[in-house]
């Protein structure tokens, strides 16, 4: 009694049956009430992303990320490059306590 593994073990492609023909794999169709709950969630995000640009909080956008000017507005707080380690210190802090 040897404890060896069986030699045939993944010796042969998955996907070729022992005639050498191929056998197609047909993904299921995800089902179910957790998909469903991802679905409007991944919903609901779109909807929050495509409308960001057009909330305004304190007179600027919610989430604008302008590169070529250097400024960056997150949940209305505009941030400027020097500021960028307070905004790096926030997500930390809130990492870490939630």
């Amino acid at each position: 009694m040897s404890n060896l593994p069986d030699e045939d073990f993944r010796d042969t492609i998955g996907t070729i049956d022992e005639g050498g023909k191929r056998k197609f794999i047909f993904p299921k169709k995800p089902s179910g009430k957790f998909y469903e709950y991802r679905k409007i969630v991944s919903y609901v995000l779109l909807a929050i992303l495509i409308a960001n640009p057009f909330i305004k909080v304190n007179g600027n956008q919610f989430m604008m990320f302008n590169i070529i000017e250097r400024r960056f507005n997150i949940f209305g707080f505009p941030f400027w490059p020097q500021d960028f380690y307070l905004f790096v210190i926030s997500m930390l802090v809130g990492i870490v306590f939630i």
